[in-house]
């Protein structure tokens, strides 16, 4: 496999770098509007689908009813893109990853599972500030996740990591549901 596919598409850590320098001076605005959180989630399919497929992944996805929410699509996505990107670079060739999304009480909730290494219990929590990176050799920039955390909470969600050492990691968002359709 080529570097060129190690590494994310030099437009996306532009936009990843402008968010986040957006983010830290608290000038990120959102354009919310009312969305199906699939169609977002299929922009993000799109977008790491040849990342995914050049390393013989699997995307599976499930999201088997209308997610509803008051959401910017643009940001969400890049939210999205880079919960799934920090999967597609932490899991072995060959293995899977599963996204699926649920209505709860007040929440629509977003998981993304992987079948990497998974994440030290001390690390759990640090995986989500700025430039915090795992040791070993698939280190990405140490923003994604940081830029997903703060992305979330504009949204007033909220963003999670679950793992066991060597049984992969679930990386869980949440979104207050939107009240009318879409």
């Amino acid at each position: 496999m080529s570097k060129l596919f190690r590494r994310r598409p030099l437009g996306l850590q532009i936009d990843d770098l402008l968010a986040f320098n957006q983010l830290e001076a608290r000038a990120l605005r959102l354009s919310r509007e009312p969305l199906d959180l699939r169609d977002v989630v299929r922009g993000a399919q799109s977008t790491m689908s040849p990342l995914i497929d050049a390393k013989n992944q699997t995307l599976r996805v499930d999201l088997p009813e209308p997610l509803l929410v008051e959401a910017d699509p643009q940001r969400l996505e890049q939210a999205v893109v880079n919960v799934l990107a920090n999967a597609h670079q932490h899991t072995p060739p060959g293995t899977c990853i599963e996204m699926s999304g649920r209505m709860l009480a007040n929440d629509i909730v977003l998981t993304v599972s992987d079948t990497g290494p998974g994440i030290p219990p001390q690390e759990l929590k640090q995986v989500f500030q700025r430039f915090h990176r795992l040791s070993g050799p698939t280190g990405g920039s140490g923003l994604g996740l940081a830029i997903a955390r703060g992305i979330m909470e504009l949204h007033g969600g909220r963003i999670w990591a679950e793992s066991q050492p060597g049984s992969g990691t679930t990386i869980s968002m949440t979104l207050p549901y939107a009240k009318e359709p879409a």
